[in-house]
């Protein structure tokens, strides 16, 4: 059976959020392509699914936003496209998925 565990990783170095002192709660914020800030939703290490609904065709950012008691620390910005599937015509779903680190090979 395996054991899902959040991770945050710099570099090669992974390790659990409150090793590093982040707080339990961090931010997912949506921006357009420039950088300006569209949406943002506020998550937990134990509930990380969210969604940004209602949004067109296009180059967003998402930024990620961690906090050591209550300061934000520099995010991490993903660019990401949205398009409009006929499966899921109007919303985008974005999800952060714990993961197993992967054995050496």
């Amino acid at each position: 059976m395996a054991v899902w565990e959040t991770v945050v990783c710099s570099g090669d170095i992974c390790t659990r959020p409150s090793q590093l002192d982040f707080d339990d709660q961090f931010d997912v914020v949506l921006r357009d392509k420039h950088g300006n800030r569209l949406d943002s939703k506020k998550l937990s290490y134990e509930h990380r699914k969210f969604c940004f609904e209602g949004r067109s065709d296009g180059d967003y950012q998402l930024a990620f936003v961690l906090y050591v008691k209550g300061i934000p620390q520099p995010a991490r910005v993903f660019p990401t496209k949205y398009k409009r599937s006929q499966n899921k015509p109007n919303d985008a779903v974005y999800m952060v998925e714990a993961t197993c680190p992967e054995r050496a090979r």
